[in-house]
């Protein structure tokens, strides 16, 4: 059996990052089905500490052929950091089983190759638990208020200074800022920065109250790739939804930067405050990323998240976005319903059983099968 799972393994060795940069894995044989016998091809992000997880897919293998007697299959996994290359992936017919950001499942025209079978959790943060959207922009708005209590909570304490045991850091999060375990959403945000000091950070405000999007853009603004849910497309959606002024209206990041190229910049949030990041004063990232990323660069010899080198500069959460869902396994089409059905029903229970020891560190602490009378919702 070993030799049959590993026929096709092809695992990179990559930096740790979700989100960075990095092309494909090359799969060297093609998904085909040989008489019985069925061929899965699995693609997933890289855990976030960098560490391959061969023990908890061979687990899931053993599970499935346990409880499946008739099933035949062989599986093999591979590890990617970019999200993009997961659906041009699953497009070439490279892969047939993938977890994919539910915004990029949206926008990948997969429509007609996949169906969404498992809707990822992840555990809640003890103050964002309801599915809030967006009202009016105003400070009584159910997104500023929840960036309120994440900015109170971040700022109450220089970020440079927070220590693994007041902060309860556990190697992947910081345990100060989350519910209890098995309190868990189906959904992330993607948030609105902003640094600067008192005066521009009240300037800030004012344009974004006075959904003056002209005076708002011209601070400068760090963007994340298009592809991104929670660092572009949440943003920007929302952007559309608050700057509805005539003649002052937005329509898209891509139809603004014509005429103001040098007020965007693509750049890494943590890195707020920083060098050429120093001119740009509204950034985009992940709701509360600062609740799962280390303050401390032991590749370095300082802190640098989220840390603003200028004291006569602040950092401060403007607003969360709309919630959009967290990632979604998908199959092919083509995949026997029998077949995803044992593989969806293996991944569920060893998660109740506490023997996922692969979705924790990707961010993935529970899965609920989706019903097919909603599969509509995701595309």
């Amino acid at each position: 059996m070993k030799n049959s799972f590993y026929k096709c393994l092809n695992i990179a060795t990559l930096t740790v990052s979700l989100l960075s940069t990095s092309p494909i894995l090359m799969i060297s044989c093609d998904i085909k089905k040989d008489n019985d016998l069925l061929h899965f091809k699995m693609i997933v992000n890289k855990p976030w500490n960098g560490s391959k997880n061969d023990e908890y897919f061979n687990q899931l293998i053993k599970d499935i052929k346990q409880n499946n007697k008739n099933l035949k299959f062989d599986f093999n996994v591979s590890y990617i950091l970019d999200n993009v290359d997961i659906a041009s992936a699953i497009k070439a017919k490279k892969a047939n089983m993938a977890f994919i950001t539910s915004t990029l499942l949206k926008n990948s025209l997969l429509k007609n190759d996949v169906i969404p079978l498992l809707q990822t959790k992840t555990r809640a943060f003890y103050f964002d638990k309801l599915d809030e959207k967006y009202v009016d922009g105003s400070d009584n708005d159910p997104l500023r208020k929840i960036a309120k209590i994440a900015n109170d909570l971040f700022n109450k304490k220089p970020y440079k200074s927070w220590t693994d045991n007041e902060y309860q850091w556990n190697g992947k999060i910081y345990e100060k800022f989350y519910d209890k375990e098995g309190v868990n959403v189906n959904y992330q945000r993607g948030s609105i920065m902003i640094f600067g000091t008192d005066s521009e950070i009240k300037s800030i405000k004012e344009a974004w109250e006075n959904k003056d999007w002209n005076a708002f853009r011209n601070f400068g603004i760090v963007i994340g790739k298009k592809s991104s849910g929670t660092k572009y497309i949440a943003q920007e959606d929302l952007f559309k939804k608050h700057f509805n002024l005539a003649n002052n209206k937005f329509s898209s990041f891509a139809n603004d930067q014509i005429n103001n190229a040098n007020k965007y910049i693509t750049e890494k949030p943590r890195n707020i405050g920083k060098g050429a990041l120093s001119k740009y004063h509204i950034v985009f990232d992940e709701f509360a990323s600062f609740a799962y990323t280390h303050n401390w660069n032991k590749s370095k010899s300082i802190n640098y998240n989220f840390y603003c080198p200028d004291g006569n500069k602040k950092i401060e959460l403007l607003t969360v976005t709309d919630p959009i869902k967290f990632n979604v396994l998908v199959v092919d089409k083509s995949i026997p319903k029998s077949a995803y059905l044992a593989f969806a029903n293996s991944i569920i229970n060893l998660a109740k059983e506490k023997k996922d020891t692969y979705g924790p560190n990707v961010g993935f602490n529970e899965y609920e099968l989706i019903n097919e009378s909603d599969y509509s919702k995701y595309f």
